[in-house]
């Protein structure tokens, strides 16, 4: 009898210890919540992107003054960063005139092609930003002078590797900005200078640029870059 009351306790306790089990695995499992969602991140520049436009010409250092014109394919790397080419060209002219000793005149052209990057900053609708290109020019000059002590001629054409700093603001579909060329070496260089008694005017190499672009193409306007489909 003492054996049949402890094998009743025992299953008793072996019952009361499996019961909170059992009522655990009847209740459902609950479904994880769901992740919030993530609002997507607005791209406000397009993919592809051609600025174009005119730029007023300074020669650094001398009175000669010009017009050009400048295109910029970039691609958006990101909607901060940019990376693309710049093609850029203009004619200058620079003399001075005095009644009563030497008068010189000179006049020039040059033409850029730049490798560039790009980065705008802030994420307004008015964006300043920064560049700097790094490339090739060809320059090409003529000068004349003439005075009491004589006359002279000076003529020049070469290429050379050169950097353009820039800064500017961009508008969204315009673009102000300032390019300083600076030119560092010299891959190819032919002068040719006739004087007698007279030096003629050389124009400088390095200029500035004062630019007015406008967005003339663009590729893949403005998608989403996270949350998107």
């Amino acid at each position: 009898m003492f054996r049949s009351s402890a094998r009743i306790a025992a299953g008793a306790v072996l019952a009361s210890a499996l019961l909170p089990l059992s009522a655990l695995a009847a209740e459902p499992l609950e479904s994880p919540a769901p992740a919030p969602d993530v609002a997507p991140l607005e791209r406000k520049q397009p993919l592809v992107v051609v600025h174009s436009g005119v730029a007023g010409l300074w020669g650094h250092g001398t009175q000669s003054f010009g017009i050009g014109a400048v295109v910029e394919p970039k691609w958006n790397i990101t909607d901060s960063i940019a990376a693309g080419l710049r093609v850029d060209g203009g004619v200058v002219f620079g003399g001075r005139i005095v009644p009563r000793g030497t008068t010189s005149v000179a006049m020039g052209a040059m033409v850029g092609t730049l490798l560039k990057g790009e980065y705008l900053l802030g994420s307004s609708g008015v964006r300043p930003f920064v560049g700097l290109g790094a490339g090739m020019y060809t320059l090409v000059s003529q000068g004349a002078a003439v005075g009491d002590e004589g006359a002279g001629v000076n003529q020049s054409v070469g290429r050379f590797y050169g950097l353009a700093p820039q800064l500017g603001v961009d508008f969204g579909g315009v673009r102000l900005g300032v390019t300083y060329n600076y030119i560092v070496g010299g891959a190819i260089l032919l002068e040719q200078d006739v004087n007698a008694g007279l030096s003629a005017q050389k124009l400088p190499r390095n200029y500035i640029q004062l630019e007015l672009s406008f967005r003339s193409i663009k590729i893949g306007g403005p998608r989403d870059l996270v949350g998107g489909p």
